[in-house]
């Protein structure tokens, strides 16, 4: 009934999607979408994509050069940020460093990550990692004031009103926002 309350929700539960063997999964996709040819036009240089994820090893050598910008939505633990394993998979699906004789090459191998951590990882040597709707929420804001180009969100979970308005609030900036096709159970 307070005219100053917008919306009133409960904490909603996410996780991200993680596949069983995602490196084959990784490069059929990229020879699919004919990644190399489009490195011709484009490899990102310039573009700040903001990854709404677990935290990344920053200091990888595939990601070196590729991270402008660390946030913790999570917890103060900078140790653990380093060590999430889902966070630094995406990243270098988006932006691994090309033509370097190591691992992948990313689908946009100059562009900028702005990693904001919002989940968090469920078990040690694993992807599985968990979100709720309030750390997502800070994530959403972080990239809008941080005027991240292209926002991913490699995750599944319920509808959020919450959400759906900071989406809404960023796709209105400019901002693309990218996820999966489908919910996945």
């Amino acid at each position: 009934a307070d005219a100053r309350v917008a919306l009133a929700e409960p904490l909603q539960d996410y996780r991200v999607l993680a596949a069983a063997d995602p490196y084959a999964a990784v490069q059929t996709s990229n020879a699919s979408m004919e990644i190399d040819q489009a490195h011709r036009s484009s490899r990102g240089r310039g573009v700040r994509i903001a990854l709404i994820d677990t935290g990344l090893a920053s200091d990888h050598p595939e990601l070196r050069g590729r991270i402008e910008a660390q946030r913790n939505f999570v917890d103060d633990d900078a140790r653990r940020f380093q060590l999430d394993r889902h966070g630094t998979a995406i990243a270098g699906v988006i932006a691994a460093n090309a033509d370097n004789g190591q691992g992948i090459s990313g689908i946009a191998p100059e562009a900028r990550l702005l990693a904001l951590k919002a989940c968090w990882q469920v078990q040690d040597g694993a992807d599985a990692a968990r979100c709720n709707s309030f750390t997502l929420a800070q994530a959403l804001a972080s990239a809008v004031e941080l005027k991240a180009r292209i926002i991913n969100l490699s995750l599944t979970g319920p509808p959020d009103p919450l959400l759906e308005a900071l989406a809404l609030q960023a796709m209105r900036a400019g901002i693309i926002i990218v996820g999966p096709a489908s919910d996945v159970p």
